[in-house]
């Protein structure tokens, strides 16, 4: 599938230069290419449907494992303690 049409182009007053923007979905133009295709549509949706059927079968899992995931206090706490950490001679605390 070819989408047309995705950004405008407007020149920023400033710098002279382009800037892209997105067009609203609703404005894009959607056009499908079956010259493109490498394999055809039984063998693509083949794997999406057993996808789909997976999803089903483990949804319990997934959605517990989620929600373990959600509750976890230490999400994303590594990467702003790094920055709580002082700066310092470091190599002092080895001599």
């Amino acid at each position: 599938m070819m989408v047309w049409n995705r950004h405008r182009y407007i020149k920023n007053p400033t710098t002279g230069k382009l800037v892209a923007r997105v067009n609203p979905e609703s404005e894009w133009i959607r056009t499908e290419v079956q010259d493109l295709r490498i394999i055809d549509d039984a063998l693509w949706q083949a794997p999406l449907s057993r996808h789909d059927h997976l999803g089903e079968q483990y949804a319990a899992v997934i959605n517990g494992v989620r929600k373990a995931h959600a509750s976890n206090k230490l999400n994303g706490i590594a990467s702003s303690v790094t920055y709580v950490l002082p700066a310092g001679d470091f190599g002092a605390m080895a001599r």
